[in-house]
């Protein structure tokens, strides 16, 4: 179970890497915090990531930005997640849909409570609504028309009729 300090580092951590620029601290205060914190708050997270990191990763701050620079190459199941419903639904492929449905892993960060997580969650959660419901349309024959349908009405927490 992480601590607070270090559920911040991570979620500052996949913030840097969902962001893949730099990112203006002013912007890091709504992102990261329902409330206002004070500006030695942001910068004593900054510094426990870089402790965190260590020698992985590059935090930079400049002019009013912070930057991450990763020295090591990263896979991330989110992003990974996001590029396959992306292809999935370009193509409607039924393999693809079933295959990147299986990828989802769940709710983002659960346990972690921040405006950008809940957006993250919500934008996850919405991409993977509609691949479910992809699913319906794509089906082969009744039957997996009906699992696809149960599967989707399980997800959106829909009675069944």
């Amino acid at each position: 179970r992480l601590t607070w300090e270090a559920k911040k580092a991570v979620e500052l951590l996949l913030y840097m890497l969902a962001a893949k620029n730099a990112v203006p601290l002013k912007q890091l205060h709504g992102d990261l915090w329902w409330d206002l914190v004070s500006q030695n708050n942001l910068h004593v997270l900054i510094n426990r990531l870089r402790k965190t990191v260590n020698s992985l990763a590059t935090l930079i701050v400049e002019h009013e930005a912070l930057e991450l620079k990763l020295h090591i190459p990263y896979t991330w199941d989110a992003e990974t997640f996001e590029q396959s419903a992306e292809k999935a639904i370009e193509t409607s492929d039924s393999a693809q849909i079933e295959s990147t449905i299986r990828a989802y892993n769940g709710e983002f960060l659960p346990g972690f409570d921040s405006p950008w997580t809940e957006r993250q969650r919500g934008h996850y959660e919405e991409i993977y609504a509609d691949l479910l419901e992809r699913s319906i349309e794509a089906a082969q024959n009744e039957t997996a028309r009906q699992l696809a349908q149960e599967r989707f009405n399980q997800f959106m927490g829909l009675e069944e009729e």
